[in-house]
């Protein structure tokens, strides 16, 4: 998937590097791509729709709570930097 697609409202990359969880090594970059396409938000690994889920808003809202309490980020005080909207 490149480039923006009709209906698409907000996309935002997050650049990282894989690792093994059970022995830490560190792999090569991966790209996670975060897209809001009219009524699902896309999570996909390296930017392919065969490695990726396709969620709900509401699914999409667990899935970002569940990732700032483990990283211990508050979210009373939300960042808005990235929308497009």
């Amino acid at each position: 998937m490149t480039g923006h697609t009709a209906g698409e409202r907000y996309r935002f990359a997050v650049h990282a590097q894989r690792t093994d969880p059970q022995t830490g090594a560190r792999g090569g970059a991966c790209t996670l791509l975060v897209i809001r396409l009219d009524d699902q938000v896309l999570l996909l690994h390296h930017g392919a729709l065969s490695t990726g889920a396709a969620l709900t808003p509401k699914q999409a809202a667990e899935l970002a709570d569940c990732m700032a309490t483990a990283a211990g980020v508050d979210r009373s005080k939300p960042d808005r930097r990235h929308s497009t909207q």
